[in-house]
């Protein structure tokens, strides 16, 4: 593996051990909240083609403002985000998702129709699921139209929950499919 000039850290939440990457553009991944700092290390890493320095204190505003958000204490994750690892649909998605704000959100309907393309609503579950990203481009906010909650980028649909219930989201919490 090649070294890049990125760098990431490893940090723990109310939810659970977080780990990030961030490059020279911007944040480029994030994984969602693990039960130990080794495997939310280990579920970055493998994601990642290069090997990349750990460096905690490069993010500690970041860091700061993650732990607030999982307290329900910061609504609003803001930081630059690399995009060269998205293009087309799934990154018209990400963007309009990245603008959902907390507290609220959207159907898989309403997402496809935002990006310009009002039938893509499976198919913005297939970009959603595949969202490198979680968190800071809140996929959490996009559900089912009927507002079930839908899927959750590989996790538990009870973290998706606890997600919006964090947020002040008001939504049901029934286990049904997509739109």
């Amino acid at each position: 593996m090649n070294r890049c000039p990125g760098e990431y850290t490893v940090f723990a939440t109310d939810f659970g051990w977080m780990a990030l990457f961030s490059t020279p553009k911007g944040i480029y991944a994030s994984v969602l909240p693990q039960d130990t700092a080794e495997e939310a290390e280990y579920k970055l890493l493998s994601r990642i083609p290069f090997v990349p320095r750990l460096n905690r204190s490069a993010f500690k505003e970041l860091e700061k403002n993650l732990q607030l958000f999982f307290r329900g204490l910061c609504r609003d994750i803001i930081c630059d985000i690399d995009w060269s690892w998205s293009a087309g649909f799934q990154k018209r998605v990400l963007k309009v998702v990245r603008e959902i704000p907390a507290g609220s959100y959207l159907s898989y309907s309403e997402v496809a129709r935002l990006t310009g393309s009002p039938h893509s609503a499976r198919a913005v579950g297939r970009a959603l699921a595949s969202n490198p990203i979680p968190i800071i481009i809140p996929c959490h906010r996009v559900v089912g139209k009927n507002g079930n909650l839908g899927g959750f980028t590989g996790a538990p649909l009870e973290m998706k929950a606890r997600l919006l219930s964090v947020e002040g989201a008001n939504i049901i919490t029934e286990k049904k499919t997509r739109d």
